[in-house]
């Protein structure tokens, strides 16, 4: 369930129980001058604010570029799976494993999808090796030097959300993260970017002991030195869409 208003989804949370109770509705809200009332309801879970502008869910709706949000509106399929994977509702598609090398160029000239038995990233293998090229086998969260077989190509902004532009950006859109916390909590939402390169902690770190004692072993008050302002708008999107900001007070449900 979202919810919008002034151009942008604000808030979003999944709906854990529904019911029918007119009564309780007539209590709540009275009726209207049809004598009908709000019977059906829904209570949420998991509720946390967001800023997902309308303008990136448009297209994906098939609504025209002045469209805006009116009344209930119920959507599955490749839609919900969209809409989902923007608000951060579930994991995105893990990295394709690394199987041979290829160019050493800031940007990949290739196909981005390439076909076996399904669809492959294109770019992906060139990705790898230039990032290990810039990153040195470093983490760039937590800045721990490791074997590469501890370090994922990791996308700032996810790449189902880049233009094909955007993938190709090979030297911006993504990092080397380890696989010891960093890669999951960022991808995640636990931490993000700030627009200086300091590493942020969601405050949702401190629901589980073990995360919030990871964070601040390895990333509590660290800065990454990734940070560049060629690479600030992809943070700046993870920050916007992925980190797990604290409800504020008038959002606690």
């Amino acid at each position: 369930m979202l919810f919008y208003g002034e151009g942008h989804f604000y808030l979003v949370g999944r709906i854990a129980v529904l019911w029918e109770n007119a009564e309780l509705a007539e209590r709540l809200w009275q009726r209207d001058d049809k004598g009908q009332t709000w019977q059906y309801m829904y209570a949420l879970d998991e509720v946390r604010p967001i800023q997902v502008p309308l303008a990136e869910v448009r297209p994906q709706l098939g609504w025209r570029p002045t469209a805006i949000v009116q009344g209930f509106n119920i959507f599955d399929g490749d839609i919900a799976d969209f809409i989902g994977d923007l608000c951060n509702l579930r994991a995105y598609d893990t990295e394709v494993s690394e199987t041979s090398a290829a160019g050493g160029s800031n940007r990949h000239t290739g196909d981005l999808e390439t076909k076996s038995v399904g669809s492959r990233r294109g770019e992906q293998v060139a990705l790898r090796k230039r990032l290990r090229e810039l990153g040195a086998d470093r983490c760039a969260l937590c800045g721990r030097e490791l074997p590469a077989e501890f370090l994922v190509a990791a996308h700032i902004k996810p790449r189902r959300h880049c233009t094909d532009d955007e993938k190709r950006d090979l030297d911006n859109v993504a990092m080397l993260a380890c696989l010891l916390g960093c890669d999951s909590l960022y991808e995640h939402g636990y931490i993000g970017v700030g627009t200086d390169g300091e590493i942020l902690v969601s405050d949702r770190a401190g629901d589980c002991p073990s995360v919030h004692d990871l964070i601040d072993r390895h990333l509590a008050q660290q800065r990454t030195a990734w940070w560049s302002p060629q690479r600030a708008r992809y943070f700046d999107w993870h920050r916007e869409h992925r980190f797990l900001a604290a409800p504020g007070p008038g959002l606690a449900l």
